[in-house]
């Protein structure tokens, strides 16, 4: 195969992307993904797909600030993961978002 890498056929699931409703679209999980071309041609392929479609998108298991940066870079503006918190117990959660807005707003995305 002389170092080509191998076909992928995608039309099963843009067949089964038409048949379904919905507004938002998960980039699941983003933790492994590094800042190489290959990566970032997908990632933006995706966020660029989801945008055509009026769709928002969301990365999951974001981990850090270079993550971060480059789902910015790309266009993600809704993110979640150990990065932003650790899984909470709803009277945790009250509290974080109370006490913790500075936080919060500090890691908003296109801000």
């Amino acid at each position: 195969m002389s170092g080509r890498r191998g076909q992928a056929s995608l039309w099963p699931t843009i067949s089964r992307m038409s048949q379904i409703l919905c507004n938002c679209l998960s980039l699941n999980p983003v933790t492994g993904v590094r800042t190489g071309r290959f990566s970032r041609a997908i990632i933006q392929a995706v966020i660029q797909m989801a945008e055509s479609l009026d769709l928002s998108v969301t990365a999951e298991g974001v981990e850090n600030e270079s993550q971060l940066k480059l789902l910015s870079e790309l266009g993600c503006h809704e993110v979640q993961g150990y990065l932003i918190s650790r899984p909470l117990t709803l009277d945790a959660l009250i509290e974080y978002l109370t006490v913790d807005q500075n936080h919060i707003n500090a890691l908003k995305l296109g801000a």
